[in-house]
């Protein structure tokens, strides 16, 4: 295998696609998306875990959060989540 494709540009897409390319350096990574669909804003918001994630790409989160112009959350509740 030579190449790795990945489909769609949102959020998960371009972060697939940095992971992919942090694993398998020798390999050719390509993004496949629709440049007119627009940003769907939806809030998103992460758990601890992707901080982690972002230092094992080498991603630094203070200037990530001022080019992005992140914010930071205080908590999140999952209401229900277990059914409770």
């Amino acid at each position: 295998m030579k190449n790795i494709v990945v489909l769609g540009g949102g959020t998960a897409g371009w972060l697939t696609a940095l992971f992919f390319n942090k694993l398998f350096p020798e390999k050719n990574v390509t993004i496949v998306y629709n440049d007119k669909i627009g940003i769907v804003g939806v809030g998103e918001a992460t758990t601890p875990p992707f901080v982690n994630f972002m230092d094992c790409l080498g991603i630094n989160l203070n200037e990530m959060f001022r080019e992005v112009g992140a914010t930071i959350k205080n908590g999140i509740s999952f209401e229900n989540w277990n059914g409770d």
